[in-house]
């Protein structure tokens, strides 16, 4: 039995003889429908909805949804799997069903993981093509993955190779798991799988009842498989009949044809499974399931009536619903329903759903969904009338034993399945099966099914084999003649040995654990070991060989020089171990390479078999090699000599000294010899140990010739105030180095210089050879050409949106090429003087090149950019003078940027024109010793109680510092209010500041707690004073004229002459003016008024009452 096991969350045993629970009464999995050419329907919300999904099929599809809040999870053509989203999941197409099949795929929830599903499909039956041809496939989609949009984990698998393009799904019984029902092409034979919480058993239930499936390409293959909601009764609609059939939803048999009916495509069963609806062309037939008398079903057939008439279409899928309807394909673009299927005279409703949009159509098929959730009735459980109950012998038992099994149901059963896991056999239908051997341990469980007709009874045990003792008798031994070994048994309660050839006496004891064994020849000792408890018995064994000690022999003891190697041959054994020095090349051959540092000793072990072993050594005696040392390698000019050897070879009478070859030689056999070569020539020495016979070897190469050279560089051009690399890259040992003349150069003696000439230079290399004394002669000759001057001009500061020109001193070359950059802000890059106007602070890169020897300088300039800066401009507010005489006015600043920017100036000034008089001229004859000094002004407005002067800065002078701005004069009258702001405007050009202005204010003096106003300036004659009215109260307003400006005295006296106030007492304009006298001190009466003003004298008279 093959199947495919998933990870569930609960695993349990199925009791069978416990009731099944029944249907849920709620559940969601089928709430929205996905099918046709993008149609679908979203049930939820109790009325069916029209709603646009991604599939397009012909026929077969389906859909699935969350069980408890009806949410979709996927949908499937039989193809392609598509996610709530409508878009494919990973690995969701080329699924082996066809578009085209009738019911071409069907989703069935895993019963112990919510997030599993099962995707079952079915090719085009007959009408596949070779290629397509798969039968029913199943694949596997996890919703955990993909962050819940799920993915097909497992692909295609192959349920049954050739199959009819029908394909239905039931729940069992127990109301947990589900059966799914195909049918075998070209065969009788019904095919169902059952899919529980540990997977889908991919062994099927085969039941061969019915007419054959036609292989070959009819019409009359074509139509549905469905099971009744309570899961009784199935129908097969094939070759223009419906077969019904009684369809066992526990064990998944079909077991009984009921009737045939006239069918050609869909059906379907009534929510309470009374009823059977089925399409004929183009009718409904609606028949009613007789349990009583099943084959008389044909004989109930009545039309389903229409409203409107004959159907206009063919009828063909035909599904249940969540909301209990009942919804019919018409091969159209819309669907047909049938509100009440459990009535028995329901009616037809064409065209009930309709799509408006225009991709979307109902087609042929309808999803393929799980009837039995649509019950309107209780599904019935696993509850029969036959009780099955076993017997067993043994319910325990040790591995090899075998148990008889007795049949004890009541119910008068006549058919028997057992199924016993780890038996032989494990399946069969005798009544009692006797001596079922058990080999392997384990926990097994044994089914009893037994049947009367359709009726069954199931009942199950549990038979454990117990694991018995592991015993172990220990690994097989080697021992040499004559030689005992302990034997170690365990894994047992109690233990029993014997041995082959027999032969107790070379055991200690038998029945203990660890005997000692003492055999004359090879020998097996055999361990029966029994666990106590179980009373099982475990059983091992161990040999013993007996083997001789073989006779190792290995080479004589030798010499060697040090660094030398020698082989080792050792013999007499077959096996070898050397003891473990690192100067072996190996430990377990038997001829290893021998390198020692120091005289050693190499032992060896070496073995037939088993443990015996023989011994034998060799030592290697290291001697030391002589000290050769040839010196290094030398030039020598010619005719030049050169001691060989070196100060440290050893002098000794045990010691040869042979040189070679001997020409050029004073001695050669000297320790330190002369050379004197007529050409290069290698020297060799061979130093030679008399005693030992060890030497050594070394040379030396002594080359001849005027092989020193000079190698001062190519002669180069450089710009100046540029730096050039003198000398070869080549280096050579002992050599000295000088240069001249040593101007411009780092260090006269290096092999490579750095030389900046100011001026064109011959430069002279001198190499000398320390070791030889030979030396040689070079030159170069570095011309510098002049460089372009590069002079970006001094930093400077501009204000936002203000322009410069750059550039400094000219080098006086007009061939020259100038660039700037950045190229932002400036007028021209390629300028010697372009103007920039940058749009923030800048650094300006000036490269100047001569494009005819390429030299180039540079420089660089910064621009800064400041941002407009608020500056205050203030006039005092405690301004104050006697009425009529001048008053000055400060406009002053705080400090000013530098620089400011700041050339021309727009000033206004507005003020009460009766109280304060301003003197427009005064503003540039004040300007001495103000910021603006110097500055011209131009007046632009003057106005009643405005006046505008533009004041402009000599050329190249800005403004800057901080102080009085300017001044102006004004004279102060009593006018309507007693006093005047002196507001005020400062604009400018400049972007580098903006004044702020903070105005100010004036007031006239009063005299005596009275107070003069003017009234008109300019006026043209003397007017006598008078009271206004006359008589007045304790205030009296009095006005009076004055033809010409000069002093003027105002008196009041009484009625007997005496003088009581004086009202005005200095120096006014020409003017009408009016006077406030408060009279509250002097009394009622009548009062002269006297005006003098130089030889003019006015008087008038006021009464106050």
């Amino acid at each position: 039995m093959k199947r495919r096991l998933l990870p569930i969350t609960t695993t349990a045993v199925l009791l069978l003889t416990i009731l099944a629970p029944q249907l849920e009464a709620q559940n969601h999995y089928f709430d929205q429908w996905y099918f046709g050419n993008h149609g679908g329907l979203d049930f939820r919300s109790g009325i069916p909805v029209t709603v646009n999904g991604a599939l397009v099929t012909s026929e077969g599809c389906a859909s699935i949804c969350d069980p408890t809040s009806g949410e979709l999870l996927f949908y499937t053509n039989g193809v392609f799997v598509w996610n709530r989203e409508g878009n494919i999941m990973p690995n969701g197409s080329q699924l082996y069903g066809n578009v085209t099949s009738t019911q071409s795929a069907v989703i069935v929830p895993h019963p112990g993981n919510p997030n599993l599903f099962y995707v079952v499909t079915a090719d085009a039956g007959p009408y596949a093509k070779a290629t397509d041809a798969w039968g029913i496939s199943y694949s596997i989609v996890d919703m955990r993955k993909e962050g819940g949009l799920g993915d097909v984990t497992v692909k295609n698998d192959s349920l049954l190779a050739k199959a009819s393009e029908k394909l239905v799904a039931v729940r069992h019984c127990n109301g947990k798991d589900f059966w799914v029902i195909a049918h075998e092409l070209g065969s009788s034979r019904f095919f169902t799988w059952e899919i529980t919480e540990s997977g889908l058993n991919e062994t099927a239930v085969i039941s061969d009842i019915g007419i054959p499936h036609s292989d070959q390409i009819a019409v009359e293959s074509i139509g549905v498989l469905k099971v009744s909601p309570n899961g009784r009764y199935l129908v097969s609609v094939v070759q223009g009949r419906g077969e019904i059939f009684r369809f066992n939803n526990l064990t998944g048999e079909i077991c009984q044809k009921l009737d045939d009916i006239s069918a050609k495509y869909g059906a379907s069963f009534s929510p309470n499974s009374n009823l059977l609806y089925v399409g004929d062309g183009t009718a409904i037939y609606r028949y009613t399931i007789l349990e009583n008398s099943p084959d008389a079903i044909s004989d109930t057939k009545q039309q389903v009536v229409q409203p409107s008439g004959q159907l206009k279409h063919t009828v063909l899928a035909m599904q249940l619903a969540p909301n209990g309807k009942m919804y019919v394909a018409e091969d159209s673009r819309n669907l047909g329903r049938i509100d009440d299927p459990d009535n028995p005279t329901s009616i037809y409703q064409g065209d009930a759903v309709r799509f408006n949009q225009n991709n979307q159509s109902g087609l042929i098929g309808l999803p393929n969904c799980i009837d039995g959730y649509f019950s309107s009735l209780p599904v019935p459980t696993c509850e029969g009338v036959l009780n099955a109950e076993i017997r067993m012998s043994d319910s325990v038992i040790c591995p090899g034993e075998t148990i008889d099994f007795t049949d004890a149901s009541s119910g008068n059963p006549f058919e028997f399945m057992w199924r016993i896991e780890g038996g032989n056999p494990s399946f069969t239908r005798a009544r009692n099966p006797r001596g079922v051997l058990f080999d392997e341990p384990g926990l097994y469980r044994v089914y009893l099914t037994v049947g009367r007709n359709c009726d069954l009874g199931i009942d199950s045990a549990t038979v454990r084999v117990v694991a018995p003792p592991d015993v172990d008798a220990g690994g097989d031994r080697i021992v040499c003649l004559g030689d005992t070994v302990h034997l170690q048994g365990k894994g047992a309660d109690r233990f029993e040995w014997s041995s082959s050839p027999s032969s107790p006496s070379s055991l200690s004891c038998t029945t203990c654990p660890n005997p000692v064994a003492s055999p004359t020849g090879n020998t097996t000792y055999y361990l029966r070991g029994r666990d106590n408890s179980t009373g099982c018995e475990g059983t091992d064994s161990v040999v013993v060989r007996i083997t001789a000690a073989p006779d190792v022999r290995v080479t004589a003891d030798t010499a060697i020089c040090r660094g030398e190697s020698i082989q080792l041959v050792a013999s007499g054994a077959n096996n070898y171990e050397w003891e473990d020095v690192p100067s072996l090349s190996c430990k377990g051959c038997a001829n290893p390479i021998a390198t020692p540092v120091q005289t050693t000793t190499y032992r060896v072990r070496g073995k037939i078999s088993g443990n015996c072993e023989g011994v034998d050594s060799v030592t290697v005696e290291v001697r030391d090699i002589p000290f050769a040392e040839a010196g290094d390698d030398q030039t020598l000019c010619f005719g030049g000599s050169f001691l060989l050897g070196s100060d440290l070879s050893p002098s000794s009478p045990d010691l040869l000294y042979e040189w070679s070859p001997r020409e050029g030689l004073d001695d050669p056999n000297a320790i330190r010899p002369k050379a004197t070569p007529p050409q290069t020539t290698r020297y060799y020495v061979r130093v030679t140990n008399k005693v030992t016979g060890c030497f050594a070897v070394d040379s030396v190469l002594v080359s001849l010739g005027n092989v020193l050279t000079a190698n001062a560089g190519n002669d180069t051009t450089l710009c100046a105030g540029s730096t050039v690399v003198l000398g070869s890259t080549e280096s050579t040992p002992n050599r000295s180095y000088q240069w001249s003349p040593t101007t411009g150069l780092d260090d006269a003696t290096q092999r490579n210089p750095l030389a900046s000439p100011t001026e064109t230079t011959t430069y002279i290399l001198r190499v000398f050879d320390n070791a030889t004394e030979c030396e040689a002669f070079d030159s170069v000759t570095v011309v510098v050409l002049s460089t372009p001057l590069a002079d970006a001009g001094e930093d400077r500061t501009l204000c936002i949106g203000g322009s410069t020109l750059l550039g400094g001193a000219d080098p006086g070359s007009t061939n020259l090429v100038y660039r700037w950059s950045p190229a932002d802000g400036l007028d021209n890059p390629a300028s010697p003087h372009p103007v920039a106007t940058p749009a923030e602070t800048t650094i300006y890169f000036l490269e100047v090149s001569d494009p005819m020897h390429e030299c180039r300088s540079f420089d660089t300039v910064v621009v800064n950019l400041r941002p407009t800066l608020p500056v205050i401009a203030r006039i005092r507010r405690d301004y104050h003078a006697v009425i009529g005489n001048p008053l000055e006015i400060s406009v002053e600043s705080d400090l000013l940027p530098s620089p400011s920017g700041v050339s021309e100036i727009d000033f206004e000034l507005e003020y009460d024109e009766w109280s304060i008089q301003v003197d427009a001229e005064s503003v540039e004859t004040l300007l001495r010793g103000t910021l603006l000094e110097g500055w011209s002004v131009t007046t632009r407005t003057t106005a009643v109680g405005r006046v505008q002067f533009h004041l402009a800065a000599p050329p190249g002078v800005e403004l800057e510092g901080s102080g009085t701005l300017l001044r102006f004069i004004g004279r102060m009258y009593l006018g309507r209010e007693p006093g005047t702001e002196l507001k005020f405007k400062l604009s400018t050009q400049s972007t580098c500041l903006n004044f702020v202005p903070e105005p100010g204010y004036a007031r006239p003096d009063t005299i005596c707690g009275m107070s003069l106003r003017l009234i008109e300036a300019g006026a043209a004659r003397y007017a006598p004073p008078r009271a206004i009215p006359n008589p007045s109260g304790s205030q009296v307003k009095i006005e009076l004229g004055l033809g010409l400006e000069g002093p003027a005295r105002l008196e009041v006296f009484d009625v007997s002459g005496n003088r009581v106030g004086v009202l005005i007492d200095q120096t006014l304009p020409a003017g009408e003016y009016g006077v406030d006298w408060d009279a509250s001190g002097v009394g009622a009466g009548a009062y002269w008024l006297r005006l003098s003003s130089g030889e003019t004298v006015l008087t008038g008279q006021v009464i106050v009452e």
